[in-house]
């Protein structure tokens, strides 16, 4: 009878509901461990290459400004600064002499905030969505100036365009794991259908 295959029914579609929540939570939960771990592995990568290609950039410019620190020529130096233009991610660069005195400087056409008057000692460092670094320029153990680099670092912009990513990516997994659910219950939950439609008679 009617009445007495309902309560099978009902608890077979209570049982689909329960298997597709079951697959949903379980995908949903791996997969934003996933995203979190990939976000911050991405940081990691983006932060410490970012880092060593600035100081790579700033050891360049102080083997290549060696000869006019040596000769006294700041228009030479400036020339290897303005050469910065074809790096645009560069804000400022300049080159102090060993006395600290500014050498040679540049900065970003558009930028307002030129290179500090004085040099500081050798590190790197975020300050205001920028990259600062300092290095030394030692030729033959002598001690002939110091480089200073800015360049942009705007992380917060990587963390939005790695989350938009990521959202996308979790939507869309969330839709292939909805549908592929809802297949796999119906696969899983057709026999215990089946089971309640003999059941009464069994009984």
């Amino acid at each position: 009878p009617r009445s007495t295959l309902f309560p099978y029914t009902t608890l077979f579609r209570s049982l689909r509901w329960k298997f597709t929540g079951v697959v949903l939570l379980t995908t949903l939960s791996a997969l934003v461990v996933a995203l979190v771990a990939m976000v911050v592995y991405d940081l990691y990568l983006y932060s410490n290459s970012w880092k060593n290609d600035i100081a790579t950039q700033a050891e360049l410019l102080g083997h290549t400004a060696t000869p006019a620190i040596a000769f006294d020529d700041p228009k030479a130096a400036k020339d290897t600064l303005d050469l910065l233009r074809l790096r645009p991610h560069v804000r400022a660069a300049a080159i102090y002499t060993a006395r600290g005195d500014l050498f040679a400087s540049y900065v970003r056409a558009g930028e307002a905030l030129g290179p500090p008057k004085l040099p500081e000692a050798d590190g790197i460092r975020v300050e205001d969505r920028s990259l600062l670094i300092f290095r030394r320029i030692v030729h033959d153990n002598e001690i002939l100036g110091t480089v200073y680099v800015r360049a942009d670092y705007d992380i917060a912009g990587r963390i939005a365009a790695i989350v938009a990513i990521a959202a996308l990516a979790a939507a869309l997994a969330a839709l292939a794991a909805f549908a592929l659910s809802f297949w796999l219950q119906r696969i899983v939950t057709r026999p215990v259908l089946a089971i309640a439609r003999i059941a009464p008679e069994v009984v």
